[in-house]
């Protein structure tokens, strides 16, 4: 008996390769890209609704190539001036008597962060590229040093005249004059004097600080300081992320703020259950219950 064979086809599928990724010269994502002028219509690809058909309308009056170069110039500048300043702020300490080893944490915004802002705020007028903070023990240690640092602010001039600047004229020659002395005697010049411990300054979630915005004489930069007791620090930073987030009870939040008002003015008890609180039970106290 014959038996037939039956041909085999061959049933084997051919898989085809898939080619690379391969970053065309329309990937938007490419920075050089984004600063270059593809359809040569006068209008970077970042500020063109159409970057590769020619047009003469960008995306807002207010270019973003213009924000985005600015912030990472200014960034750049503010970090080569850092070091410089933070020295100069942590000399004012020592000149006054006060510790500043591991009291003065500094920091200066990434050209990221810088952008950011930008991008938040139509005229961003980066006041805190450069951060300075200084961490005082007690209450009586953070005044010293804003009384020190305010020396050429209005308030310093009515205290030591007794006339208020806007009420003498800002243009009368005993307030030049007062103002010239105090400039030559100081590295900074105040710009913005908040002081969150006052009643016309309070805040409404009870944090207390004061916040400056200082002008550096030698470079021109202008940066913000904070002076915070390590009390106020420590459980702000705590509650940040959580408010950040809304999350943070505000209530729970002021309440603590009393209890630290009163440790870094000399009360020990206070301090004292300040301290035995963990990091975590802070945490899940600020943080509001689920109703």
């Amino acid at each position: 008996m014959k038996t037939k064979t039956s041909k085999m086809k061959s049933t084997k599928k051919t898989i085809k390769k898939e080619k690379p990724m391969i970053r065309v010269s329309k990937d938007i994502t490419n920075r050089k890209l984004l600063f270059t002028d593809p359809d040569r219509d006068d209008i970077l690809t970042l500020d063109d609704p159409e970057p590769f058909l020619p047009s003469k309308s960008s995306i807002e009056e207010t270019r973003l190539s213009t924000v985005v170069l600015n912030a990472e110039k200014l960034s750049k500048q503010s970090k080569e001036v850092e070091l410089p300043i933070v020295t100069t702020f942590r000399q004012t300490i020592k000149n006054i008597g006060l510790p500043y080893t591991n009291r003065v944490p500094f920091r200066t915004k990434s050209s990221i962060s810088a952008i950011n802002k930008a991008w938040k705020k139509e005229s961003p007028k980066f006041t805190d590229l450069i951060g300075v903070t200084y961490l005082a023990d007690n209450y009586d240690e953070l005044r010293k040093v804003a009384n020190e640092l305010k020396k050429t602010s209005e308030s310093d001039f009515e205290r030591k005249t007794g006339k208020h600047a806007m009420r003498a004229g800002k243009k009368t020659k005993l307030y030049k004059t007062w103002l010239k002395d105090q400039k030559e005697e100081t590295p900074f010049e105040v710009l913005e004097f908040r002081d969150f411990y006052s009643k016309k300054q309070k805040r409404p979630d009870g944090y207390e600080a004061v916040h400056l915005i200082l002008k550096d004489k030698r470079s021109g930069k202008v940066f913000e300081a904070q002076l915070k007791t390590k009390n106020v620090k420590r459980f702000s930073e705590i509650n940040h992320d959580l408010y950040k987030t809304n999350k943070s009870d505000t209530n729970e939040f002021k309440a603590l703020m009393k209890i630290i008002n009163r440790a870094d003015r000399g009360d020990n008890s206070a301090q004292k259950e300040l301290d035995n609180m963990s990091d975590s039970e802070i945490k899940k106290t600020l943080t509001k219950k689920k109703k």
